[in-house]
């Protein structure tokens, strides 16, 4: 993981319901990891993907007067939501196309009052969003309550072709092709 990065640890937000309110939602209910970066912010880590796997991702957003929430991603140029797809009719979002760790799409998030203070770093492989829930309030289903998470996409080793070849007994070499966790062997010449 990029070294401007700690994944932090902590304990699981409860939810609180005060009677006679109608209570903000509970955005990070059940998470227990943060992103910190270097410059200090701290952003709730959502999941994490291995690349090449498109991801399913679940809001863990809840109301505490159980009212039905409506998510959507703000598309305030703020985020790396436009390489994300949410599924209708649920909490849940996955990437539009499979992530490719050597070749990531997240971009450079700044604060918009401070243009030198970065939330998140571009190509660092780590996707911020800012997403947006609605219906939690009760006397106007319009309004809106934004907050923010992370995905992180993770590498996976490639595989590569080598070859080697092993001298035999008698003078005959052997060559071994390893390519794709599979192996061949060809039996070459007598050496000479």
């Amino acid at each position: 993981m990029d070294p401007r990065y700690v994944i932090q640890n902590v304990s699981a937000d409860v939810e609180v319901d005060t009677p006679g309110v109608d209570d903000y939602p509970n955005a990070s209910a059940g998470l227990t990891k943060r992103l910190k970066n270097e410059a200090g912010h701290l952003i709730w880590l959502i999941g994490e993907v291995f690349e090449g796997d498109v991801g399913l991702f679940t809001f863990p957003a809840v109301d505490p007067e159980s009212a039905e929430l409506i998510f959507e991603f703000a598309n305030d140029g703020r985020s790396d939501t436009s390489v994300f797809t949410l599924i209708p009719g649920t909490n849940q979002f996955r990437f539009i196309d499979p992530p490719d760790f050597e070749q990531p799409r997240d971009q450079l998030v700044l604060n918009n009052a401070d243009p030198n203070d970065i939330y998140s770093y571009a190509a660092d492989n780590i996707y911020y969003l800012h997403v947006l829930m609605r219906g939690w309030k009760e006397e106007d289903p319009f309004s809106q309550y934004g907050t923010h998470y992370a995905v992180i996409v993770k590498n996976v080793a490639e595989d590569s072709d080598s070859q080697v070849e092993v001298p035999k007994v008698g003078g005959n070499t052997s060559t071994y092709s390893l390519s794709n966790n599979s192996y061949s062997v060809n039996e070459g010449s007598v050496a000479s």
